[in-house]
């Protein structure tokens, strides 16, 4: 089932070069190497560095299988590092279904975000990209019994709007030449006030994958790492509502 996986790495002797070549190669290696056609079944970030002469290194796992076993060490590059201890936080769909319904959630975006549009990248945190991104994930990886409607997914993103962000565009190595720009830091999204009660739980039930997932390209390779909490707080007036009237809740 999703999970998160901590994996604390001893790099006390040097420290990992971490471009997002090889963030995925060291995934690939731990989890499996995406089927064709098909996107990877993990996610991952950077490891953290800690005080100790180790790293934590944060991996997602999206399917409803149980992830592999893991091992003893793990290689970035040609760098071999010992894992000294692990921890594997289960999140199942049905546990994510089962969420308390959300109209209001805080994202931080904790590794640069960005969405693929062909020729031209997107490096801002669009709402109904972020969303659109999460449901196609949810679809790839989530079992027939938690599909979600097509009528419920337009419902989803015609009622996702932005209530405010903060943050910024950073350029990200993705080798060792090539750079990507992406967004870091907070953004809240909520549903418009007439969103059906069903979009309502569906939201809540993405924004929790959300943290296992990632949101946006290449979350796979260490992009669009991100941590979620829902928010409760008055009903922001969205563009276009008179004064006095309101439109969210």
């Amino acid at each position: 089932m999703p999970a998160i996986l901590e994996l604390l790495i001893d790099t006390e002797l040097s420290r990992p070069v971490v471009h997002p070549a090889r963030l995925h190669g060291a995934a690939c290696a731990l989890l499996g190497h995406p089927e064709k056609g098909r996107p990877p079944a993990f996610s991952t970030r950077p490891p953290e560095a800690t005080d100790t002469g180790a790293a934590v290194w944060r991996v997602g796992w999206l399917p409803s299988d149980p992830p592999p076993n893991l091992p003893t060490t793990v290689l970035f590059g040609d760098d071999k590092y010992d894992i000294l201890a692990h921890r594997v936080a289960e999140v199942g769909f049905a546990e994510l279904t089962s969420r308390q319904p959300l109209r209001r959630a805080r994202i931080d975006v904790v590794s640069p975000m960005y969405f693929s549009r062909g020729e031209r990248d997107l490096a801002l945190p669009d709402p109904e990209l972020m969303v659109q991104s999460l449901l196609n994930r949810w679809e790839v990886f989530a079992p027939p019994q938690f599909a979600v409607p097509r009528g419920l997914r337009a419902e989803l993103l015609s009622s996702v709007f932005l209530v405010e962000m903060h943050g910024h565009t950073v350029s990200a190595p993705v080798g060792k030449v090539t750079m990507q720009t992406g967004f870091l830091g907070s953004v809240t999204v909520g549903l418009t006030r007439k969103a059906a009660a069903d979009a309502t739980h569906l939201f809540a039930a993405l924004i929790g994958f959300a943290g296992i997932a990632g949101i946006g390209a290449q979350s796979g390779h260490g992009f669009g790492a991100v941590e979620v909490s829902p928010v409760d707080r008055p009903p922001a007036r969205a563009p276009g509502t008179p004064r006095g009237a309101s439109a969210h809740s």
